[in-house]
């Protein structure tokens, strides 16, 4: 996992997610909300077309890979938009642009499903009540049921609000995942493991979640964090040979900044390594 960061321009910010159109969804989502609690059972209802639209850019921030595991997606899946705050839970936020994360299949589906542990106190929820909830009250909140993507006091004010609640699943457009994670190398097993920093406040809570909440010490990505890593190690091996040419040195050299761009698989686990090899 590596930090990301938002592009906060039109385009790529899709029209679903800023001005009228956003606040037609959210007016749909009070509303829907309303009639849910005046219908006992009635499910909360939403469109997954409208997420879909946030996709391909998403994507493109991530570099192809899944926002949370770092493993390229193109190649063999689709996919997913991830609500890093689950709509089950976080209703107000199925349509919000700062709610959605790249990740593959087995990181959203298999494990996140509606996991969201937090530190403090959840976001509260925008009180829709059966009777005081009128057409008015809804028109009126419709523009502050959640963050426009290009407003930038919008987007500080949510940002805020998530640092406050302090989730302890990552969310690298907000969080720096180096505070936190560290990874321990096991050549018997052939494995790298997530573990936490030492001395690091909650660190343990955080890499609980990730492997709890989103599979992120599998054994298969412990395997393919370990096979890069071992060709990462032996790159820096080979630069300690003070017999190797320039040319060889050069090409070497070009090879480990490779691995360490945003776009290379499991960027983050080299970036731990790289000072300590």
């Amino acid at each position: 996992m590596i930090p990301l960061t938002r592009v906060r321009t039109v385009p790529p910010v899709h029209k679903n997610f800023q001005k009228a159109k956003r606040e037609k969804f959210n007016l749909e989502l009070m509303t829907d909300r309303r009639e849910g609690l005046q219908n006992s059972g009635t499910k909360q209802k939403f469109s997954p077309s409208r997420w879909k639209k946030a996709k391909p850019q998403l994507l493109k921030e991530s570099r192809g890979k899944c926002a949370d595991c770092e493993t390229p997606t193109a190649v063999v899946a689709y996919g997913d938009v991830e609500h890093y705050r689950p709509k089950s839970k976080y209703w107000w936020l199925a349509y919000c642009y700062d709610n959605y994360l790249a990740s593959c299949q087995i990181c959203n589906q298999k494990y996140k499903v509606a996991q969201f542990p937090v530190k403090n106190s959840p976001l509260r929820s925008p009180v829709i009540v059966k009777r005081n909830s009128t057409d008015a009250f809804l028109e009126s909140h419709k523009s502050r049921l959640s963050p426009d993507a290009l407003n930038s006091a919008h987007v500080a004010a949510f940002e805020a609000a998530h640092r406050t609640e302090r989730p302890f699943i990552v969310n690298p457009y907000m969080d720096d995942p180096a505070r936190w994670f560290a990874w321990n190398a096991d050549d018997a097993l052939r494995r790298v493991k997530r573990v936490a920093l030492i001395g690091v406040p909650d660190a343990q809570n955080f890499v609980k979640a990730a492997e709890r909440d989103l599979g992120l010490n599998r054994i298969e990505l412990q395997e393919q964090c370990y096979a890069v890593f071992k060709v990462f190690r032996t790159f820096k091996l080979v630069l300690r040979d003070t017999r190797i040419t320039a040319a060889t040195r050069t090409a070497v050299e070009n090879a480990i900044q490779n691995m360490l761009t945003d776009d290379a698989p499991y960027a983050g686990v080299l970036r731990f390594f790289d000072p300590i090899l």
